[in-house]
């Protein structure tokens, strides 16, 4: 699913080394799961925990669980009502996570309408996007169906002792999320806590503190604009 900074085309290098990294009976955590991008990758027989600050998010997560499907189709100006007005009673939380970000340029969170290639029809292109993400979100189903759902500050999850903790936050000094300034320095210290504590904890980001082991690293073109795009590097990190 297309969601700002996912890692679906990166995930399935990404998750070799959570795998060696992951001790019998240990229960994994993703805090920051997003659009599920690397998290479909994890063995469904783990014990696993998902969390978002974005409670809508976590919302449509659940309901594609047990059973929603998202629409086919979406206009324009049905995506700008929605966007201009939180409170829709005949939009429910998740329908309006669907429509926020997977239905948004790039997928970030109300990003404007998705128009795709075919810009002079955008109507007929952005339905196009409209049901590739629906029958992602429906391929995960199975995935998500027996996973334990939360939605809180990473920092507050209630981790059992000797967790494996993958985080993919916010990248410092990067284009912003809609949830609020994010404390990369804050997050670094945390991260170190809680390997103190017995956690192993893997961080994706593009930098990190010199004590942290690079254990992976990948070029990616990252958009600029809706018509221009750069390369990053793509890290995994182990925090020590």
């Amino acid at each position: 699913m297309r969601y700002l900074g996912g890692k679906v085309r990166l995930g399935k290098h990404i998750v070799k080394h959570i795998i060696d990294l992951h001790k019998p009976n240990q229960v994994y955590y993703e805090p920051f799961v997003g659009g599920l991008g690397l998290f479909r990758y994890i063995p469904i027989e783990w014990v696993r925990v998902i969390n978002d600050l974005d409670s809508e998010l976590i919302a449509l997560w659940q309901a594609v669980a047990v059973g929603y499907e998202p629409p086919n189709e979406l206009s324009k100006a049905d995506y700008n009502r929605i966007k201009s007005t939180p409170n829709l009673l005949d939009c429910k939380p998740y329908e309006r996570a669907f429509i926020a970000y997977f239905c948004s340029f790039g997928g970030k969170k109300w990003g404007g309408y998705a128009q795709g290639e075919n810009r002079n029809f955008y109507n007929e292109a952005h339905n196009d996007i409209v049901i590739s993400q629906r029958k992602d979100s429906l391929s995960l189903r199975h995935i998500i169906h027996h996973a334990t759902m939360l939605s809180m500050d990473y920092s507050e999850l209630p981790y059992v002792p000797n967790s494996l903790i993958y985080c993919d936050p916010p990248y410092k000094a990067t284009t912003g999320y809609t949830m609020g300034e994010f404390d990369s320095d804050y997050f670094y210290k945390w991260c170190k806590l809680m390997t103190i504590k017995g956690h192993t904890v893997l961080v994706s980001e593009y930098t990190a503190p010199n004590s942290w082991l690079c254990l992976w690293s990948k070029d990616k073109k990252v958009s600029v604009s809706r018509y221009d795009y750069g390369t990053k590097t793509e890290k995994l990190f182990l925090v020590r």
